[in-house]
């Protein structure tokens, strides 16, 4: 195939992607169809500047850790729970801090999911259990 080939498989390529409706990922857009425009490209959308996204990352990596840590130190095991799905919201910040990025924000998206699922039911069985036992403490347990 000669590079007239190639030129017309990338002019498919690229009226495919204008029909569907795809722009560059560095602009979000406005809100109820308004009017502002990226510096950059001139296109509809308001841009993400890349100091919110950095301070995003640095709250998302804080909290990821801060829950871990303080999830390691409690006894009560809801407590546990609920300190571990803070940590967990600190993973998906910094997931959504790589927003141009289009695999961090669907694999975001599936942490999001996943967690919701996961958080449920283990705050179900956490409830079930600690009804049969009558004992929250963790180190008191399987005694």
């Amino acid at each position: 195939m000669g590079s007239s080939g190639h030129r017309k498989i990338w002019k498919h390529r690229k009226d495919c992607l204008l029909k569907l409706g795809t722009r560059r990922l560095d602009t979000v857009p406005a809100p109820h169809g308004g009017k502002r425009e990226s510096r950059e490209t001139g296109k509809p959308g308001i841009p993400v500047r890349n100091d919110f996204l950095y301070a995003l990352s640095l709250f998302g990596a804080i909290s990821a850790l801060y829950g871990a840590v303080i999830a390691l130190a409690q006894n009560d095991v809801k407590r546990i729970v609920a300190y571990s799905s803070i940590s967990h919201m600190g993973y998906i910040l910094f997931g959504l801090s790589l927003f141009p990025i289009a695999e961090g924000i669907v694999g975001t998206t599936f942490h999001l999911i996943s967690h919701a699922v996961s958080k449920g039911l283990l705050f179900l069985n956490v409830g079930a259990i600690t009804k049969q036992a009558k004992i929250r403490n963790i180190r008191k347990r399987g005694d």
